[in-house]
């Protein structure tokens, strides 16, 4: 599996399409949410799955908004790779 450069492993940019950042995710910033949680998001990336990812995204808090702005962009762009080395990070 290809995956990310050792430099940028642990740390994803989430990206709009004209590739601005919208904020950056590391696998520590899913830990708000349960391992319960995170090993669904991890079943629903593995599976390509975005509307289960998208009701996922729905349960973190509003406070995250950051997680929840990014996380969203990833799903967008189908990115469910970048998604599985996040909760695989943890």
């Amino acid at each position: 599996m290809g995956g990310l450069p050792k430099a940028l492993k642990g740390e994803l940019s989430a990206t709009t399409s004209t590739g601005i950042a919208t904020a950056e995710i590391q696998p520590v910033d899913l830990q708000v949410m349960s391992i319960d949680w995170i090993n669904n998001l991890e079943r629903a990336a593995i599976e390509c799955d975005a509307d289960a990812i998208r009701e996922l995204i729905t349960q973190i808090p509003a406070s995250e908004g950051n997680l929840v702005n990014a996380l969203g962009d990833l799903v967008d762009r189908f990115c469910f790779g970048e998604i599985l080395e996040l909760t695989a990070a943890i």
